[in-house]
């Protein structure tokens, strides 16, 4: 019988580590700069943008059902990676606000245009709870920048530090940061970038992307409490100029309370989000509106005088319609209400 040759032991096994073989220094280097045996959450369902990241940050869990952040949170998790395209749908944005509220991780929303996306797409994903956005996958440089702790100390400043000294002085510095950025916000209330990030640049309602947003919030909080809930789409034939727009845009903001959402839709049209409130109360609401904007005789860009059509549809409770459902029973009102030059029609 042949003897079998030595075997060759590794370091790590001989330092009594196990026999897998040292990771590379500079993935080390990563893995002890964003944890103390915490691992590093990757949420997405796309098996290509978690090898990415796994072949260079250390420890990854990767989870394909998003609710599971809760269990990889509670077992140290500390920092996390979020696709933008959440499976089955999920609004991304929706997700991060969520995180933000409960914990205290580090997130990275990674968008596949992340390098082409403006300023203002960036404050949206700061305003919903990610610390930055990167590509999707994320290259090694990219991530080897965010796992380093940041400077700032404004999420984690204690990443890699660990024990009872390190959870009081998580607690110290969060809480002092969480302090300064208060005092700041009361002092300087409207950001710039926020504000353009959700707004329409021309008429300085929301945008499509905040409307579609807040569209989320409210289904999902009518659905849990059984609020009634309505939406609406509202819009004319033709283009307008700027300054019609902005008249038209006072008139709304006149007759909608302030816990209601008012985005621009498209060129000609908007999309209303009225909680607590049902489909007669808000056709009679834009029956209103219609009559307003007729006796201010507004016209469009080649003179024709601007008549709104509005569709409607209430979210019945209790209900488990999708969004997407109650939209495109809002849509067929709306042009149905078009076709038949309706002030509104619910559908």
């Amino acid at each position: 019988m042949k003897s079998k040759p030595p075997v060759r032991k590794s370091n790590n096994t001989a330092k009594g580590k196990g026999s897998r073989s040292k990771p590379a220094a500079g993935r080390a280097k990563i893995a002890d700069a964003a944890q103390q045996g915490a691992p590093v959450v990757v949420v997405t369902s796309n098996s290509t943008f978690a090898r990415a990241i796994e072949r260079v940050v250390h420890d990854v869990a990767v989870l394909k059902d998003p609710r599971g952040i809760d269990s990889a949170v509670a077992t140290g998790a500390r920092v996390a990676f979020v696709d933008s395209e959440l499976p089955e749908g999920a609004n991304c944005y929706e997700f991060l606000r969520r995180l933000r509220v409960r914990t205290s991780l580090r997130i990275a929303l990674c968008h596949p245009n992340a390098k082409k996306l403006d300023a203002s797409i960036h404050a949206l994903a700061r305003f919903a709870g990610a610390e930055t956005v990167l590509s999707s996958p994320p290259s090694p440089a990219e991530l080897k920048s965010f796992m380093k702790p940041p400077a700032s100390g404004l999420i984690d400043p204690i990443l890699g530090a660990s024990g009872q000294d390190a959870a009081r002085s998580a607690s110290t510095e969060r809480r002092a940061s969480f302090e300064k950025r208060i005092l700041h916000d009361i002092s300087n209330p409207h950001d710039p970038a926020l504000l353009d990030a959700i707004c329409d640049p021309e008429t300085r309602l929301y945008s499509s992307v905040y409307g579609a947003f807040a569209y989320d919030l409210e289904v999902k909080r009518a659905q849990r409490f059984a609020f009634p809930l309505s939406i609406a789409i509202v819009g004319f034939d033709g283009e307008a100029s700027t300054e019609v727009l902005l008249e038209i845009a006072g008139i709304f903001l006149n007759e909608i309370r302030d816990t209601d959402t008012l985005a621009r839709f498209s060129i000609n049209s908007f999309f209303f989000v009225l909680p607590n409130t049902l489909a007669d109360g808000a056709c009679a609401m834009l029956e209103r509106i219609a009559k307003s904007v007729a006796k201010r005789k507004l016209r469009d860009l080649v003179g024709d005088l601007i008549q709104l059509n509005s569709g409607v549809a209430g979210l019945a409770i209790p209900s488990n319609e999708t969004r997407d459902v109650l939209f495109q029973r809002a849509f067929r009102a709306f042009e149905k209400a078009r076709v038949e030059l309706r002030p509104a029609v619910s559908g």
